[in-house]
Formats: structure tokens, sequence, C-alpha cells
């Protein structure tokens, strides 16, 4: 018996140099077509971004709807320039309290002032009354009382009658003013802590407190209430933490950014050479040997719309029932997907046989595979860093054109995980980093991509490309991501597919799908974590 797999699996008996005729494609009916759209069609609206409501959006630019975030830049940038005037006025540790208002001197001001810009960008482009009064805030904390008076000034007129960012504002103005007389020396500034400033921290969160603190430290006492005792020094203390984690990011980026170009030129070379070979195509043909069904590739969508339809089912639930079924559910749930996997087995195709069709084998060795995945996930880091930048550079564009400046932040549902307790983050992590990599790549590569590729049979010129395009789309709409996301998941799934093709194992694809989901969920979490009201 003749192989393709150096893995020794009972594969059917086929010629080594001879591909069997393509199927017709009249061996998969047409209610297969139509339900597995259906459903691929019901998760992806499932999935979409909630539209914004336009009402609501004109109350949150004119601030009459002001809430409290769990998660907002203003506090992740605000503890980071927090550690940074610290550190910059050569404070013993990050913890050690500066008085606000810039006057470490020109040091801390040069270091706080492109964040500042950045952030006076996004407040504007955001339409945000209560985005724009944070940074107000920040302002007074970095800049002095002039710079949140000049913020203040310009958001006043946007403002309604009704909005309780007018008394905020002068809130926040005499919380500033008492810490610019209590910096000057003199006869100590009474610490006012009554309902304006309960209201600022309730509406407000990390920000208001910030404001709130802002006449102690500058006089150099502790704040009267105990829970905003040590604030300063736990937000500057959370700054620093987030410095050194955004530089060892860096660090990485910047060191695959380098060995990516070295490792996708050696590899162009040795391709070029003949080195570098490529894994027989044979795999992607079946046997005319088993029963109805399975050896058309029909079982393999089959697979894809029994988890489709499980994924569109456990959205449904979530959607009809939001308070019993909360995100605990969608966690746990999800794990029950793994058994649509193995439709094939359940309709008769033997277990080996499966494993070899979909990739779940050894190909040239579980450590080369997992090596060919991770040096070929490094090798297009670079090409999918440059579509990141151009996707990037095209959202501001037509931003410019079209006047619509808003910038996506944060969705709820990566901050409803990482707001949560230890097990829960554990819980996400293992879903991204465990589950997606096995469930997606057996899904998408394994079957999807299977399917697609043997439509037309392995000599068909367009074969390839086509399973590689429409395997890649539907991975990417199954994720329900901004438009710019979804590019970015496109073009991941394009490499994925590049393994598989190349190796014939999905081993490769799971590896390089693990490495980048815990680099990004890593970082993401941190940010988040740390860029909360805590």
């Amino acid at each position: 018996m003749q192989t393709d797999f150096p893995d020794p699996l009972p594969l059917p008996p086929h010629p080594v140099t001879a591909f069997p005729p393509p199927p017709h494609r009249s061996d998969v009916p047409a209610w297969l077509w139509v339900v597995t759209a259906v459903l691929f069609g019901g998760v992806v609206y499932m999935q979409r971004p909630e539209p914004a409501d336009p009402a609501r959006q004109a109350d949150i630019r004119t601030g009459v709807i002001v809430e409290r975030d769990s998660f907002s830049t203003e506090t992740l940038l605000g503890k980071i320039m927090l550690s940074m005037r610290s550190l910059a006025s050569g404070s013993a540790s990050a913890g050690s309290t500066v008085p606000p208002g810039g006057r470490p001197g020109s040091g801390s001001a040069a270091l706080t002032q492109p964040l500042m810009v950045q952030l006076d960008a996004q407040a504007k482009a955001s339409e945000s009354a209560q985005g724009q009064f944070r940074v107000g805030v920040l302002a007074g904390e970095f800049e002095g009382l002039e710079g949140m008076r000049t913020r203040f000034d310009a958001l006043t007129p946007e403002l309604a009658v009704e909005s309780p960012l007018h008394q905020d504002m002068q809130t926040a103005l005499g919380l500033y003013a008492q810490a610019k007389a209590a910096s000057g020396g003199g006869t100590p500034v009474p610490i006012m802590y009554g309902e304006p400033e309960k209201k600022l921290i309730e509406r407000h969160g990390w920000v208001g407190k910030l404001a709130a603190t802002a006449p102690a430290a500058a006089g150099g006492a502790k704040h009267v209430d105990a829970e905003l005792a040590d604030f300063r020094e736990r937000s500057s203390d959370d700054g620093l933490v987030l410095i050194v984690v955004l530089s060892v990011f860096m660090m990485i980026v910047l060191g695959a950014l380098l060995m990516g170009i070295v490792v996708l030129l050696v590899g162009m070379v040795m391709l070029g050479a003949g080195k570098l070979r490529r894994f027989p195509t044979k795999w992607i043909d079946a046997s005319p040997d088993l029963a109805p069904g399975l050896h058309n590739g029909r079982v393999w969508l089959e697979t894809f719309a029994l988890f489709v339809g499980g994924f569109l089912a456990l959205s449904l639930l979530r959607h009809a029932f939001p308070q019993a079924l909360g995100l605990w559910f969608a966690l746990l749930a999800q794990w029950a997907l793994v058994l649509t996997l193995f439709w094939p087995v359940v309709r008769g195709m033997p277990f080996s046989m499966f494993r070899a069709y979909v990739g779940w084998h050894r190909g040239r060795g579980l450590v080369k595979e997992t090596e060919f995945g991770l040096l070929a996930y490094i090798a297009a880091f670079p090409v999918y860093l440059l579509i990141a930048l151009v996707v990037v550079l095209l959202m501001y564009l037509i931003a410019e054109l079209t006047g619509q400046k808003t910038i996506p932040n944060a969705s709820d549902r990566i901050v409803d995980m990482a707001s949560g307790g230890v097990l829960q983050l554990v819980m996400v992590l293992l879903l991204g980093s465990v589950w997606a990599p096995i469930v997606e790549e057996t899904v998408f590569r394994g079957a999807v991509f299977r399917f697609l590729r043997s439509r037309n049979g392995a000599r068909s010129v367009w074969s390839f490309p086509l399973a590689l395009v429409i395997s890649s789309v539907a991975f990417a709409l199954m994720h329900g991501y901004m438009v710019q996301q979804l590019i970015l998941v496109g073009c991941l799934g394009a490499i994925f597919a590049l393994m598989r093709e190349s190796r014939g194992s999905i081993l490769a694809p799971i590896a390089a799908h693990c490495a980048h989901n815990t680099l990004v969920f890593s970082l993401v979490f941190t940010l988040v974590a740390f860029g909360s009201d805590r």
C-alpha cells in the first residue's frame, strides 16, 4: 500500500501518479448548499457589530448620556502618564506622589505631551462629550488649570442644557483650583469631599478619582477617604507595569519583524533553488470505495453546516436569554462544538481515514510540523504587518473623506471577558489559545478548505486559489469584527491555508494560530485589565 503521509495511517490505496477524476457537482444536493448558506448567514448576522443608535449617539455627543465605563483609553494613558511623571521627577518609586499640574518640570511635560495630543485627537474624533471632559481633566493634571479651562471652554457650547457635565466641569475646575493653591504653600487648603466630588467619581470612575485626589496630592497629604488615600500610588504603579508590558511587546514585535524578514528571504531563496519541498497534493484526493456521500466531499460540507448550526444555536440562546445565559455559558458551551468535528466518523468514515483527510496526522513529525508552523508565521509576519498598516491608513483616509471619524474602542465582549476574575481569564485564554486553533483549523482548513480543494481535482489551476479565498473569507466573517479587523483575520486565514496546502497536516496552522492568539489575547487582556477603573 502506498500512502501520501509519513505518519503510518491506513489510507485507501490509489496510484501514486494518477489523480482520480473530480466528483460531479451534482453529487452535493442543492438543499445542502442552501441550508449551509442560510446557517452561515445567520451566524454572520448574529455576530455582526451592533449598529449605532442615532438618537443615543446624539445624546452621547451632547453629554446627555454620561456612563461610567469599566475601561477607557483615558484611564489607560492616564496611568501611564502618572508613572512617567513620577519617574521624570526623580522619585524613589513610580508610586511616589507628585503634585498635579506638570510641576516636576519640562522633562515630565515633554514625556506626557505626545500622549495628550493623541488623547485630544481621539476625543475630537469619537464625538463623545464625556471623552472630551475626561481629556480636560487629564489636561488639568498634566498641563495645569489653564489647559483644563481651554478644553472645557471648547466643550461647553456642544453640551445640552440638561447635561450633568456642566456640574462636573465646575467641580473639576474647583478641585484643580484647590490643587493650584495647595501647591503654592502658605495656609493649608481644606480638602473638600462632598456630594459633587462623589458624583464625579460615580460618573467618571478613575478620572473622577484623579480629580478628587488632586488637592490632597498637591498639598502632600493623604486623602480623607480611605479608599482614595493611596489611589495615585496604585495608579502610578499600574502605569509602570503597563510601560514594561508595552516595551516587552514592542521588542517582541520588532524581533519578530526582523526575524520574519530573514526567514522570508531565506525561504524564497530555498524555494527558488528547489530545496524547500512541498507536501504532495494527493492528500486532497478521495477514495471511490467509501459509502455514498463520503467519496464526493459532501461529508465535509455537512460537517461545516453542523458546526455553523451549533454555533448559531448557541448565539440564539444567548440572545433569547441574556440574563440567564451570560458570558460563562458562552465560554463553556462552545466546547460542545468539538463534537461536530466527528460527523464524518458518525457517517461511517473510519477514524484513521478521518484523521488523514482532515489533517490530524503528524506529517513529517510533531516537532517539525510545529517548527514549520511557527517559522511560517514569523515569515508571514512582515507581510501581515504591512497589510495591517495599509488597512489603518485606508481607514483614516476614508474617515477624512467621509467625515466619519469615530475611532472604534475595545468591544464590550473583550472588556467583559477581561474584567472577570482569574478563573474567567483562564477560561477565555483556553478558548482562544486551545479551542480556537484546534476547532477552527479543523473546520476551516481541515473540512472547508479540503472540500473546496477537491471540488475540481488537484490539477485544476483554480482549485487552490478559490479554496484559499473562500475558506479565508468564511473564517473571517465568523468572527463578527469591524471591517478593518475582518480583513486582517482573513489574511491570517489565508496564511494558515497556505500552511495546510504546503504540509497536508494541520499541525502547522494550529501551532501558528495558537501562537498568534496567545500573544494577542495576553496583550489585550493586560491593557484592558490595567486600563480599567481599579
